[in-house]
């Protein structure tokens, strides 16, 4: 059934709207409250538990240094051993907290993508179902996007914001277009070029309004003389589980709006994107994908014809192989060892 259309006049060339962006944003959060809370509630509540307790493993490392801290100046050699010692624990407390979140990325971009195609709502199914077809590639591009940021801002500020807005868009592009890291982490730097300002004002409202969020709530419950169990569940966990997923429901719409300015990317565009590549998974059929994403189209058709191919009952009939579109990729047993290779990394 067709909803409301969350795309920006194609060809659109003037400043992304904030407000805009967080409308939509919300908009979409809202519809799918239920879905994305239950993803939410099923990845972040085991990753907060799991890195609480490898985080309780660095505690008495920090403790141990802060000490060090306040000795003699002839204690330096000490202190950098034990700074070295603990530097293993917060590479491995990233690396869980990066494989653990990124499960999200796939289900949310899911559930965004057919809100703008003005799909059925995404189910609690078929938007975990996502994980299994794009996690490999999304956990790998978010571990090198994160290392390549935090080493640029360790260099600069500057570079490190830089970078993290040009790659930000990164595991959309995987998910709806279904390219490897290589290519999906090319096509967020080009589609990001000529609005990076626009985008850093965007997750600036972002992050100011879930600071904001969380610095109230602890306040309160601070006032209240809540326990520090209660203080760490109402003012960490649940803005957290409530609050992150909007974020990434955000890049999301962030992406395609960026593809509708400079592919001219329209709804019915999407419906025909989705119904080519799930063509292709199930009959093994080439569709030129790219033909419909650049604004081509057959000879003679109009968009209301599109949009009639598209929404047709047979399409509704045929979309379901569209949840096996990952198939073919790393987890199956068709293909050579050299091609999955090729296919992740490209």
């Amino acid at each position: 059934m067709m909803t409301a259309d969350y795309f920006t006049a194609p060809g659109l060339n003037m400043p992304i709207s904030v407000q805009e962006m967080l409308r939509r944003t919300f908009r979409i959060y809202l519809s799918n409250i239920l879905t994305i809370l239950k993803v939410a509630l099923t990845i972040f509540v085991p990753a907060q538990i799991i890195i609480g307790i490898a985080g309780k493993k660095i505690l008495p490392w920090l403790a141990h240094i802060e000490s060090d801290l306040n000795e003699e100046i002839e204690k330096d050699y000490s202190r950098t051993i034990h700074l070295l010692s603990t530097f293993p624990y917060f590479v491995l407390l990233e690396i869980i907290g990066c494989l653990l979140y990124s499960m999200a990325e796939a289900p949310i971009v899911e559930i965004t993508k057919n809100a703008h195609a003005g799909l059925a709502k995404t189910t609690y199914s078929e938007a975990v179902h996502t994980v299994k077809d794009f996690f490999p590639k999304i956990f790998v591009a978010i571990a090198f996007m994160s290392i390549a940021s935090s080493v640029a801002l360790c260099l600069l500020i500057f570079p490190g914001i830089y970078v993290a807005l040009s790659w930000g868009i990164t595991c959309s592009v995987i998910v709806v277009e279904g390219k490897g890291i290589k290519n999906s982490m090319s096509k967020s730097w080009e589609l990001a070029s000529g609005y990076r300002c626009d985008l850093f004002k965007i997750y600036c409202a972002y992050l100011l309004s879930y600071v904001l969020l969380v610095f109230a709530i602890n306040t309160i419950l601070f006032l209240l003389l809540s326990p520090r169990l209660v203080r760490y569940i109402f003012g960490y966990c649940i803005p957290v589980i409530s609050f992150r997923p909007l974020g990434l429901v955000l890049r999301s719409v962030v992406y395609f709006d960026l593809r509708a300015r400079k592919e001219s990317l329209s709804q019915t565009k999407l419906l025909m994107e989705i119904q080519a590549k799930a063509s292709s998974a199930v009959f093994g059929i080439e569709n030129n994908v790219n033909e419909i994403t650049d604004g081509g189209k057959a000879e003679g058709s109009s968009d209301i014809e599109m949009m009639e191919y598209a929404t047709n009952p047979g399409w509704a009939a045929q979309s379901e192989p569209l949840k096996k579109e990952g198939s073919g990729g790393v987890w199956d047993n068709q293909g050579s060892a050299g091609q999955k290779y090729g296919d992740f990394i490209s």
